[in-house]
């Protein structure tokens, strides 16, 4: 309520005031953050998803100060008219924050599924044959070889161009298949840093493989077997 009071507060807030920034995230903070910490249940896909909220103080405090960025940004301030309470509208934009990073995770993870899971479907292709004579029959076909080639290639020309800390990353996390903290540990960092990388790598695959124009083509599942031939 209270821009909706304070009609004067409300210009500030408009015009991007110091002043009056300051005055709504303090007013406001504590909302975001019982919030973000709490978690919310939420729909995506004709799915129902709980996000569980953030229980360390660095992420809390991370997705804090985003929503309040963005709150503070002069489309935001602009598009905020002062007939309806403030805060469902903060909560709205902090809310979007988190959908839209679970989305953006699920499409980055399809390039990614675990070695298990790879064993297991390639069980159940066939009953009657070995993985290995699946994996030769399936690289004598000359078409699907070529493709499978090319892209083998390429995603060795990209492991060779990560910097050296990013190459161990793919190492442990992808290719030995340790868990996050495992990773953590071996390679001197806490989590955090860890899923910063992870996300970072994610994105340098994405747009290196989109530059070659193979993100179409590209199966996620085949890019596992690759990684780990490269």
């Amino acid at each position: 309520m209270l821009l909706m009071e304070d009609r004067q507060l409300l210009e500030a807030y408009r015009n991007g005031e110091e002043a009056a920034l300051n005055k709504v995230y303090e007013h406001y903070r504590p909302s975001v953050e019982r919030l973000l910490r709490g978690g919310f249940s939420f729909s995506s896909g004709g799915q129902t998803f709980r996000f569980r909220g953030y229980h360390t103080a660095f992420e809390l405090q991370d997705a804090v100060q985003e929503a309040f960025m963005k709150a503070f940004r002069q489309n935001a301030r602009q598009g905020y008219s002062g007939l309806q309470p403030f805060g469902p509208y903060l909560m709205g934009i902090a809310r979007n924050l988190v959908i839209d990073e679970f989305r953006r995770r699920r499409r980055e993870m399809a390039l990614f599924v675990p070695e298990s899971a790879e064993v297991r479907l390639a069980r159940s292709e066939s009953q009657e044959t070995s993985t290995s004579s699946q994996w030769a029959r399936h690289w004598s076909n000359p078409e699907v070889g070529v493709m499978r080639r090319q892209q083998h290639t390429l995603v060795k020309d990209f492991l060779t161009e990560l910097e050296p800390q990013l190459q161990q990353l793919v190492q442990l996390r992808f290719i030995d298949g340790l868990s996050q903290e495992e990773t953590a540990d071996l390679m001197g960092v806490d989590r955090n840093r860890i899923r910063r990388m992870i996300k970072d790598l994610r994105m340098k695959l994405l747009r290196f493989m989109k530059r070659r124009g193979q993100i179409s083509s590209l199966d996620a599942r085949e890019l596992i077997k690759m990684l780990s031939m490269a």
